[in-house]
């Protein structure tokens, strides 16, 4: 009697998912598969399939809100290749408006990183996406403390 061929079976492992970030990890079995999150802020997922001594990682993501009142955005894809006991790495910039290395960056834009590794029979593919919120600047922060201070001084003064 003969092995069976091993069945699909892809898995999201560990999420985070709040209105600005996004951390999702993925395992796989040796047949590879599809897992799909869908989540309050954010939809996503991951494919890996094996052939040809090597396992090519791929999927998407999408962002459902922002926190500066973006709509729904379009999937953002990501794909990468790597050998039995390798890995691969990489990092981006995705922006709302659609306009991919645009410089300076809109407010709406988010950083990613996406990665995987494993054997022939097994990996884990991570997603990390920041999208980050803007504090205020340490100039306007000063200038608003003296306003405040002088403000203070003037209504001190007219009390006396």
């Amino acid at each position: 009697m003969g092995l069976a061929p091993a069945h699909a079976a892809s898995t999201v492992t560990s999420f985070v998912d709040t209105l600005t970030d996004l951390s999702l990890g993925w395992n796989w079995n040796a047949a590879g598969g599809t897992a799909t999150y869908n989540g309050v802020f954010w939809d996503a997922e991951l494919t890996a399939t094996f052939a040809n001594n090597q396992w090519t990682v791929s999927g998407w993501y999408q962002h459902l809100s922002g926190p500066h009142g973006e709509t729904i955005e379009a999937p953002h894809l990501l794909a990468g290749v790597f050998a039995p006991f390798g890995s691969f790495s990489q990092v981006g910039v995705d922006d709302h408006l659609g306009l991919p290395g645009a410089a300076p960056q809109h407010l709406q834009a988010h950083n990613w990183q996406f990665g995987a590794f494993g054997s022939a029979f097994t990996g884990l593919s991570v997603l990390q996406v920041a999208h980050p919120v803007p504090e205020p600047s340490p100039a306007a922060m000063l200038i608003a403390g003296l306003l405040g201070v002088g403000f203070y001084l003037r209504r001190r003064g007219l009390e006396r």
